[in-house]
């Protein structure tokens, strides 16, 4: 009976929020050479990754891909040269985990309050910046700028509440605001 020995095996999972791809680097060594010439030993390895890639790609897909996020259009706000006026309603003001991080997805964050039964009426983000840049500016002011996210409902949602965000009646997304996405949800 000849020797199955999977030497290297790599997933990579694109994360389109769709079924993943996958590319699969598979060396087998058969008798000392590398070949992908094989008995039985081979069919039984074949249907084994077969298998393998199949639970891994039911395992990878993320079911929260799936979940409708409530469609919306965005527009670019300068907060910070005229102090912008938020609208009535009621506003909540997402607390970060890790302060000074640049990845933030709010399409997660949108989902989840759509999971919750939360609509969503408008949101406002401005990301996380090693220095501050004026619009028109070409020198940036080295300085730590705070990410803001906040979001405007109808009625009060204390579910927000459970997925990171405080209630607030001044909302605000803090200094160096020039470039912030305002998302504008349709029903």
């Amino acid at each position: 009976m000849r020797a199955f020995n999977i030497h290297q095996a790599a997933v990579i999972n694109y994360g389109t929020g769709e079924w993943p791809f996958f590319f699969v680097v598979l060396q087998v060594k058969l008798q000392g050479r590398w070949t992908m010439k094989g008995g039985r030993a081979m069919n039984r390895g074949t249907i084994f990754l077969a298998i393998m890639s199949t639970v891994l790609a039911a395992a990878c897909n993320d079911d929260q891909g799936s979940q409708p996020v409530q469609p919306y259009t965005v527009t670019i706000e300068d907060h910070e040269t005229t102090p912008y006026q938020f609208s009535s309603g009621a506003y909540y003001s997402f607390v970060f985990p890790e302060p000074e991080s640049f990845e933030f997805d709010v399409d997660a964050v949108f989902r989840e309050a759509a999971v919750r039964g939360v609509q969503l009426r408008d949101a406002w983000y401005k990301n996380y910046s090693p220095a501050c840049t004026p619009p028109g500016s070409t020198i940036s002011m080295p300085a730590i700028v705070p990410g803001g996210f906040v979001v405007r409902v109808d009625e009060r949602a204390r579910v927000l509440q459970a997925i990171g965000f405080v209630e607030t009646s001044d909302p605000s997304l803090e200094w160096c605001a020039y470039r912030v996405r305002h998302y504008h949800f349709t029903r």
